[in-house]
């Protein structure tokens, strides 16, 4: 019995020995290449951040690029060739709602790049009410402001952002009282369970639907193509708001913008993917998310967007 086990062990190990085989690994590590990155405002200067990719075996985080040659072309012509500034490739060039544009990039010692995008038209959009009640805030003055804002949204598909800026609540120490400050704005972060500001999905509490926040807050026209559409949303950290007078409530209230934002496809993808690789980014349970891209040869992102800053008017 004993050389019986002892001959099954033998064999057992000659499975695993004869098992073993070397394989030649072989790393395919692409050589670096340009990134260009552009998020153009139609009414503000053009300007393009080039760096330069790295690798997992390189310790540099960022080099940028200052001997390229970018190129700009509007609508297939070619308008001129940025001038390189203060560590950005800027454009003085005015641009317009519709037309199409395109930036490449030639290097002596990189591969060419090429990025195209489309100006969008303007959102047409109204803020419907705004409100916040004493009662909900705490006793540190802070809470979230309710905003209905309505847009509507031509035939086709439209891609949309929505940024906020409060006034600054300032204490006056020589009136021992707060007033609303409408020379200086912050940005406030955005919270909703609208389903369009939610990935366009129905928000529910079940523990199992585990969804990034959009904290870029965009969204696209699919549940409302070619309607109106009223979006409910939140604003969050509102300090002090709740120790104003009711003639500084008011104030404060219709001193509130919104700036409801018409996005590129390609930037709201951005968007898209930059949100989701931050959420999921340190999950065991999820694949890694890609972040778009839409520059050729290399990567980065070539995005434009048209805004609407809108007030209340109660």
């Amino acid at each position: 019995m004993k050389n019986i086990k002892l001959l099954s062990i033998v064999i057992f190990a000659g499975l695993f020995t004869a098992c073993e085989k070397e394989i030649d690994l072989e790393m395919n590590i692409k050589d670096n290449f340009m990134v260009l990155n552009a998020i153009i405002n139609e009414s503000s200067v053009i300007q393009c951040d080039l760096s330069l990719s790295t690798t997992l075996l390189e310790q540099k985080e960022y080099y940028g690029i200052n001997d390229a040659v970018l190129t700009l072309y509007v609508d297939d012509e070619k308008v001129e060739e940025l001038e390189y500034d203060g560590g950005k490739y800027v454009s003085g060039y005015t641009l317009k709602e519709g037309q199409e544009i395109m930036i490449t990039g030639e290097h002596s010692t990189y591969e060419k790049i090429k990025a195209k995008t489309s100006i969008p038209t303007m959102s047409n959009a109204e803020i419907k009410s705004i409100y916040f009640s004493k009662e909900n805030y705490s006793d540190y003055g802070y809470g979230n402001l309710n905003v209905k804002c309505e847009v509507v949204d031509p035939k086709g598909a439209d891609y949309y952002r929505l940024e906020v800026w409060v006034p600054d609540i300032v204490y006056d120490e020589e009136t021992d009282a707060f007033y609303c400050d409408i020379s200086s704005y912050s940005g406030n972060t955005i919270t909703s369970i609208d389903p369009v500001l939610n990935g366009n999905t129905v928000s529910t509490n079940d523990d199992f639907i585990d969804l990034p926040p959009n904290i870029y807050s965009v969204f696209d026209d699919t549940l409302f193509d070619g309607d109106s559409y009223t979006i409910d949303f939140e604003i969050e950290g509102t300090s002090y708001s709740s120790l104003l007078s009711d003639e500084e409530i008011s104030e404060f209230l219709t001193a509130i913008i919104v700036d409801v934002q018409k996005i590129s496809k390609d930037l709201y993808l951005y968007y898209k993917t930059v949100d989701a690789y931050g959420y999921y980014d340190e999950s065991p349970f999820s694949e890694p998310v890609e972040i778009y891209y839409n520059v050729d040869g290399g990567a980065g992102i070539l995005g434009c967007y048209t805004s609407n800053e809108i007030s209340w008017n109660p």
